[in-house]
């Protein structure tokens, strides 16, 4: 099952890959707090870590074909892909106050 989050932190770090480097301005304070969260979050990732997670998100495929597919270029588990995910996911819901 999806935690009611997941989408919302998808959707905001898709949005924080697809708009490096940092704008000078953002359109609301909500966008904004999502750019510091994520920014704040995955400058604590490895840059292997960083690269799955973005080659994910900026993915046209679904998640799970992106998640298949970054498992073989990088070598890693799709479990501890998905885990990966799922932790920053919640990290990101519990900076911004979701849960």
């Amino acid at each position: 099952m999806i935690s009611p989050y997941a989408y919302y932190a998808a959707t905001a770090l898709q949005w924080y890959y697809k708009m490096q480097p940092k704008p000078e301005r953002f359109y609301s304070r909500a966008v904004a707090n999502n750019w510091n969260a994520c920014e704040m979050i995955l400058s604590d990732c490895d840059e292997k870590m960083n690269a799955i997670l973005k080659d994910i998100y900026l993915s046209k495929d679904t998640k799970s074909d992106a998640v298949y597919e970054a498992s073989k270029k990088y070598n890693t588990s799709q479990e501890a892909i998905w885990t990966m995910m799922s932790r920053i996911e919640k990290r990101f819901a519990q900076e911004r106050g979701l849960i």
